[in-house]
């Protein structure tokens, strides 16, 4: 039997895809359509719970599918936040065949090694703590990326973890390698300076995109980060900047 007659002969793949209220609904939409082109693949909109889960763009979606009752999936991907969908979409169909361990690698080797104009690494903030773990908070990392504007203490990311705050900052610092808040800094820091590079914006508009009330606290984290202030960072890398060399 060829390896074309065995792909076709097998049975069809059960993919859940997790949503929460804040799912891109684009994101999933373009992922649910790509899997089931194949035509050996069912989609299902895996949920937490029985309720209607509201999008990004305040959609109402009814979710096909529990965790944890009925039919289990082969396959479940994490919930769409900040990561482009084809560029997940890609992740999970390498950590489906081989693991999560070579998808991070894949995912560096496309991503990270990238380089900024002025010679700078990219960096990518989310990859480098996933690698740290076994995909446990993917989800969470994810999560914390596309509601980056918003409250991110410990506790609200205990609760998004479902864990307790004691239980949740333990689990993950050992698993991780820091703690909660030092991820949600280094988050905060690589939205920061994509702003800086690709942007005019002023420096209170980005305190506002990535969760700071204050110019004066951002100016103090990045310098802490980078070893430069925010201005000098974007005189430096933005896209403006390239031009002119």
């Amino acid at each position: 039997m060829t390896a074309a007659a065995s792909y076709f002969l097998r049975p069809s793949d059960d993919i859940g895809i997790q949503v929460a209220d804040g799912v891109d609904e684009l994101a999933l939409a373009l992922s649910a359509d790509a899997y089931s082109a194949t035509l050996r693949s069912r989609v299902h909109a895996l949920a937490q719970t029985e309720a209607p889960v509201r999008t990004r763009n305040g959609l109402l979606l009814v979710p096909d599918a529990i965790a944890g009752q009925g039919k289990a999936m082969d396959w479940i991907l994490p919930a769409f936040g900040a990561t482009p969908s084809a560029r997940m979409l890609d992740r999970a169909l390498i950590e489906a065949d081989h693991g999560h361990a070579i998808a991070i690698q894949t995912a560096r080797q496309l991503v990270m090694f990238i380089k900024r104009a002025g010679g700078q690494s990219q960096f990518s903030v989310p990859l480098a703590a996933q690698a740290r773990d076994d995909g446990n908070f993917a989800a969470l990392h994810a999560w914390i990326a596309s509601h980056i504007d918003e409250d991110l203490g410990v506790a609200r990311l205990a609760e998004m973890a479902n864990m307790s705050l004691r239980t949740f900052v333990r689990v993950y610092t050992a698993t991780v390698g820091r703690t909660p808040a030092k991820t949600v800094e280094a988050i905060r820091m690589e939205a920061a300076c994509r702003a800086l590079e690709s942007s005019t914006l002023p420096l209170k508009a980005i305190c506002l995109k990535i969760g700071y009330a204050e110019e004066q606290t951002l100016r103090r984290v990045f310098l802490r980060n980078f070893g430069v202030n925010p201005l000098q960072y974007r005189a430096r890398f933005s896209e403006r900047a390239a031009a002119g060399r």
